[in-house]
């Protein structure tokens, strides 16, 4: 009896081994949420907008090169190139053959479009592509990301209604302070430098000799601006000595070697770059200064004689929000006239010293800035996509 009951005590251990080595064959098999969301996907990002090349060469500090594609005869030039980051393989394309049709080629499951809204021609080719990526149900990607330059008043409001109609729309990134932005389907975007004018990034400046000037100011002037105000101000007072002044009347598009050159080194040669309000509060010329290890001096206010209040629609309870949630070590001014003479004293009379450390603080506050930005971007999509 003894002998009969120790074999079923050793029976039953013996099949509550095999329940549990089954268990923890499942458990270690079973495709878990955190194994899928570690799966690698490939992400296509078509870039139809400059501020695309901002975003693949400076924050995710990917290459370019040219690639002719043969098809039906003809020959299509795109440039591309490709970078992983974590588990995701992104492939970038961007150049003159990257139209609309060009979606009837590839057809890619995960795609992130780059656009230009800021004028109505611009959208209504953003809109071309919206409807061709959209418009056949049978392939519509799986999720679909876009970023945008948004406009300039951030009268951006016409979009929404895409929001609703397309559900494998994932998310929008959108420059400029929209109050649109709410941080779980649309986030925010800097505008980053001006790639369309081939200005010259660079990661190598000198930043501990001593700058001949405390400040640049190399701007267009509009009549009735704070522009107009900022030369007015540089007119009545002896401040030549103390900073670099070029200006012109009218504003061109494309810089040539000669004008470009002249705007870098006047970067370069500042501690302080002055960058008063245009259409936007937010302008190129804020991380171009970042860049060579110029201090911006940026204009807050949305309200000036230039940007008239009632055509603008950005936030203004949030002015220059993304740079200041990241603590950027920029100067903020609300009026030209009574703060700028102050800070210019201020650094007038600072020594080397400290100078060079404001300037490291800078290019360590942009490399954190970039770095974050990249691995938010990532974030967002990894949580949308997979």
């Amino acid at each position: 009896m003894q002998t009969w009951l120790i074999k079923c005590r050793w029976l039953i251990v013996f099949c509550i081994l095999i329940f549990i080595a089954n268990i923890g064959f499942i458990i270690v098999f079973l495709p878990t949420n955190d194994v899928r969301k570690n799966e690698s996907i490939v992400v296509e990002i078509w870039s139809k907008s400059a501020i695309g090349q901002y975003f693949w060469e400076n924050i995710f500090d990917g290459n370019i090169e040219s690639k002719l594609m043969t098809k039906n005869e003809l020959n299509h030039l795109y440039m591309e190139g490709w970078k992983t980051i974590d588990s995701v393989r992104f492939h970038f394309r961007t150049g003159p053959s990257l139209k609309p049709e060009s979606y009837r080629s590839f057809r890619p499951k995960n795609l992130v479009l780059i656009l230009n809204w800021r004028s109505n021609d611009k959208i209504n080719y953003s809109n071309k592509w919206l409807r061709t990526v959209f418009e056949d149900p049978n392939n519509v990607p799986s999720n679909v990301g876009i970023i945008a330059l948004g406009n300039e008043s951030c009268n951006n409001t016409w979009f929404t209604d895409h929001l609703k109609n397309y559900p494998n729309l994932r998310f929008l990134f959108l420059v400029y302070d929209s109050t649109l932005v709410d941080n779980q389907l649309i986030y925010q975007w800097p505008l980053g430098v001006a790639t369309y004018r081939n200005f010259p990034s660079t990661s190598v400046i000198d930043i501990h000799s001593s700058r001949p000037y405390v400040c640049n100011f190399v701007a267009t002037i509009y009549p009735n601006s704070s522009r107009q105000e900022l030369y007015n101000l540089f007119t009545k007072n002896d401040w030549n000595h103390k900073c670099l002044i070029k200006t012109r009347s009218k504003w061109i598009a494309n810089e040539n070697i000669e004008s470009m050159n002249s705007y870098v080194e006047a970067l370069h040669s500042s501690d302080l770059t002055l960058c008063p309000a245009g259409l936007n509060v937010e302008c190129y010329r804020i991380l171009e200064a970042v860049e060579y290890g110029s201090i911006p001096v940026i204009e807050e206010s949305i309200i000036n004689h230039h940007n008239v209040q009632n055509k603008n629609q950005c936030d203004r309870q949030q002015v220059l929000r993304l740079f200041k949630q990241f603590n950027a070590p920029f100067h903020y001014v609300q009026n030209w006239t009574e703060q700028l003479p102050e800070l210019l004293a201020q650094y007038n009379a600072m020594d080397l010293r400290e100078l060079i450390r404001r300037r490291i603080n800078l290019i360590k506050w942009y490399y954190r800035f970039q770095i974050h930005l990249r691995n938010h971007f990532v974030n967002v999509l990894k949580e949308k996509f997979v």
